[in-house]
């Protein structure tokens, strides 16, 4: 079961200075079909974590100048996931990833 989520959209800033977008497309692949209702009850707490997630990496002077590192926040998306509905009941999955300058 896939459980599609709303896409993420971060600005991306340089001392203070706005220098682009983030937007992040991706879905949870429901392992543990039993859990659904679970996870389902839980997207609002999940989306909060990931758009957090993505602001403090996008902040970060390592996102400035290179393109989005998307293992890194495939992990952090991922540890969110782990924490906030158990560690494999789901699978965080990225459609898009794009950074527009």
């Amino acid at each position: 079961m896939f459980i599609k989520l709303q896409a993420l959209h971060v600005s991306v800033f340089d001392r203070g200075l706005t220098r682009g977008k983030l937007t992040i497309e991706l879905q949870l692949d429901v392992v543990q079909k039993t859990r659904a209702a679970n996870i389902q009850s839980r997207l609002p707490r999940l989306y909060d974590g990931y758009l957090a997630a993505v602001t403090e990496y996008s902040n970060s002077r390592t996102a400035v100048d290179r393109a989005p590192d998307l293992d890194y926040l495939l992990e952090r998306f991922q540890a969110i996931t782990d924490e906030a509905v158990g560690a494999g009941v789901a699978k965080v999955l990225f459609h898009t990833a794009v950074r527009t300058l």
